[in-house]
This record gives structure tokens, C-alpha cells and sequence, in this order.
């Protein structure tokens, strides 16, 4: 599989196979509408962290919002991982990254 290519739960791959879209590959049009609709569903479910969006663009290209995924897997071929890798660092670094600005978080709730 492709670097930056998701597959979704090891299902098998759609027929043609996957078509991974690497970092810029959507024109800027469409991340300028997706973007928006991604922070929008962020902060409706409160979500804190992290989560991955989900989209499918339907047969006019236009995107249209799935899901939103709060709790995405720690796996190496998971969402974590693939990011690190197009972020180009290390799964280990991006993960302590992550957690420690939670930790952060939770200790100034605590003390409120």
C-alpha cells in the first residue's frame, strides 16, 4: 500500500485498489470548503485532542461530511501512525506529543 494510503479496518481494497491522496493532493478549493466543515464538526462534538474527519466527495466532487472519529487507533498503520508519516516523524514522538499536552490540559482543569 502506498505511504499515506488509509485502509479502512484491513478491509479489502475497492475494486482498482486504493487511490491514497498525499499531502496537497486535494486543490486548494476544496480544502478551503472542507476545512471548515471539519473544524465545525470538531468542536459541535467537543472533541479535545485529536480525531479524524471523515469525507467522501460525491460524483460532482463536492465534499460531504461522514463522521468524526475521537478516538482514532494507536496502531502503526492506524490514523496515528499514517499521519507521523506524513508528517514525517517518528509514531513514538507524535504519540508522547500528543498525551502530554492532555496531561497538560487535565492539570489545569483540576486546579480550576
Amino acid at each position: 500500500m502506498p505511504a499515506g494510503a488509509h485502509a479502512p479496518e484491513g478491509r479489502p481494497p475497492p475494486p482498482g485498489g486504493w487511490r491514497p491522496a498525499p499531502p496537497g493532493a486535494l486543490d486548494a478549493t476544496l480544502e478551503a470548503e472542507r476545512v471548515p466543515r471539519a473544524v465545525r464538526a470538531f468542536e459541535a462534538r467537543e472533541c479535545l485532542d485529536f480525531a479524524r474527519d471523515d469525507f467522501r466527495l460525491d460524483h460532482a466532487g463536492r465534499p460531504h461530511f461522514l463522521e468524526m472519529n475521537p478516538l482514532p487507533t494507536f496502531a502503526p498503520d492506524g490514523s496515528f501512525g499514517i499521519i507521523a508519516e506524513l508528517l514525517g516523524r517518528p509514531l513514538d514522538d507524535l504519540l508522547a506529543e500528543i498525551l502530554a499536552e492532555a496531561l497538560t490540559r487535565l492539570e489545569r482543569t483540576s486546579r480550576a
